[in-house]
Formats: structure tokens, sequence, C-alpha cells
């Protein structure tokens, strides 16, 4: 990991464009607890993220829920960004799940009981 961002609120200069927008600290200090919890649970190369708590995303920008805004620069090279809430993606992925052959569907017959015995080891397997 290259930078351990704190979780010291820093004040900074008000961003206004057309795809970003920053009206706040960073981070911003009422985001702290939930940072704080994901700082505990979460492997220590998340802490070189940016210390930004999404609240939603679409097309390519990513908002909190403190009204700032950013370009979403996340993808990496190994992942496609496709963009957030693309409707030909969720009108494919809905036509998919609807039929039957998809692999979206799990068959009523597949009990999660049934599905994690196939998958552990034979000795737990009673």
């Amino acid at each position: 990991m290259a930078r351990e961002f704190d979780l010291i609120p820093k004040s900074i200069p008000r961003v206004e464009t057309p795809y970003r927008r920053i009206v706040t600290e960073l981070p911003v200090p009422q985001s702290i607890p939930i940072l704080e919890r994901l700082y505990k649970y979460e492997p220590v190369a998340m802490r070189g993220q940016p210390p930004i708590v999404w609240d939603h995303a679409e097309g390519f920008q990513v908002y909190d829920a403190y009204g700032n805004c950013w370009t979403d620069w996340s993808s990496g090279v190994l992942i496609t960004n496709a963009g957030h809430g693309r409707r030909e993606i969720i009108d494919a992925i809905h036509g998919r799940r609807n039929r039957s052959s998809s692999p979206l569907t799990v068959s009523p017959a597949i009990s999660a009981r049934g599905w994690s015995k196939s998958w552990r080891p034979s000795s737990r397997n009673r």
C-alpha cells in the first residue's frame, strides 16, 4: 500500500464542476464512525482508498450523503467499469433471470444445506 489515509477531517477548497462537487471537509466528519468500523473489519490494504463513504452512484459519478460528488476512478487493470445503474445492463440481468436456463436462477430443489455439503470436506458431510 503506497499511502494510508487518516481519519482526521481536513478543510479543502470547494470544488464545483459539471462532474465533481466537494463541499465538506474530507473525510466528512459524520462519516468517521462508519470509516472506523470499516478500518476495524476490512483488510489494511483498503486504507489506501480515499476515506469516502458512497451513498449512491450513477453513470460514472459517485455521490456521498453529504453533498459531494466524484468521478468514479475505482476501476483497475483487471476490472472494467461499465458505469453505474445502466438501464441496458439492468434489463439484460432481469431478462436472463427470467429464463429457466439462466445461471442466475437456482432450482428450489437445491437447498442451502445441500449446496454447502457439496464443497465441505467429506468428514464434515454428516
